[in-house]
């Protein structure tokens, strides 16, 4: 019995010796530094790019199109011969009708061919001025109040590679029943950049633009009405878990905009393997090496150098 009692006892001083030599493992966080941003409201709509300057030309009286000087394509001046139409009353010889190109550009269209009866009114040809060109988008009536006179935003198609700044000209302040929506009509900041009238493409806008601390909505938890977000801070060479109670903003693309209670530098946890309670120490997963955190104290002051001499 003597001899059961001496193992039971060597072996637990020996389990508890093993488990003083055993390193704690920690929890593991991924953290995010408290960093001040742009955030801005963005809003998006399909876009029509239409020329400035576009004339029909209708037929003035009954006739047939006797000869079309100016076919599709052809850049003409104002003024210009376009169709001549010859009248077809058996009794009374009128001298043919010619018309007239009403504005300079090109033929973008032609509705009829040498030899058709049109009747007065009817559309001969379209005349387009294709360097002039203006986008219109429609705005929903919940959008209408960001979207103002004088608006920026910027243009992309897959007609162009780049993109092409645009402002507000104006903004129609009536609602269209049907769509739930009014027109808008925007003009090219840059007069070199070029766009083809009929192209389609997409307009975004950045309303509201303001600077600010964003954190995925895992980094925010509740007690009761209060909101917190746990920071981790360096102690004796430790990393130590502690809460911080914020104030939050709205919530955009599954970010959500914290608007007080945060400081530059703070190192927020986003992720975390398990419950973190407070005072817990923790190993932080994405911690950068020493050598990356040098090189990045170096560029720092060599942007801040480079700014100093582009001042002088």
């Amino acid at each position: 019995m003597k001899i059961f009692i001496y193992l039971s006892l060597s072996v637990l001083f020996s389990l508890s010796a093993f488990s003083k030599d055993e390193p704690k493992k920690l929890k593991s966080v991924f953290t995010k530094t408290a960093a001040k941003q742009e955030i801005f409201d963005s809003f998006a709509y399909p876009a029509t790019v239409e020329a400035v300057v576009n004339a029909i030309v209708l037929s003035e009286s009954q006739g047939i199109v006797e000869s079309i000087s100016s076919p599709l394509g052809y850049a003409v001046k104002g003024n210009q011969n376009l169709v001549k139409i010859r009248h077809t009353d058996p009794i009374y010889k009128y001298k043919p009708v010619t018309l007239k190109a009403p504005v300079s550009g090109v033929v973008s269209q032609v509705f009829v061919s040498v030899g058709s009866l049109v009747s007065k009114g009817q559309k001969i040809l379209q005349v387009t001025d294709p360097s002039k060109v203006k986008v219109k988008i429609e705005v929903g009536a919940k959008d209408l109040q960001f979207i103002k006179k004088g608006l920026v935003g910027s243009f992309t198609s897959k007609a162009n590679d780049s993109v092409i700044k645009l402002k507000v000209l104006g903004v129609s302040p009536f609602v269209n029943p049907a769509t739930g929506t009014a027109s808008a009509e925007l003009e090219l900041i840059d007069t070199k950049a070029k766009l083809i009238p009929g192209v389609l493409g997409k307009v975004v806008f950045k309303s509201n633009v303001h600077e600010g601390f964003v954190f995925v909505e895992n980094a925010i938890y509740y007690v009761g009405k209060k909101t917190y977000v746990r920071q981790t801070e360096l102690k004796d060479e430790k990393y130590l878990v502690k809460k911080v109670e914020v104030k939050l903003g709205q919530k955009r693309r599954g970010q959500v905009e914290i608007l007080s209670g945060l400081k530059e530098g703070m190192m927020v946890i986003e992720r975390a393997s398990g419950f973190l309670p407070e005072g817990a120490e923790v190993a932080i997963g994405n911690l950068p090496k020493k050598e990356e955190v040098k090189e990045e104290v170096k560029d720092k002051k060599v942007k801040k150098a480079s700014k100093a001499k582009a001042k002088i």
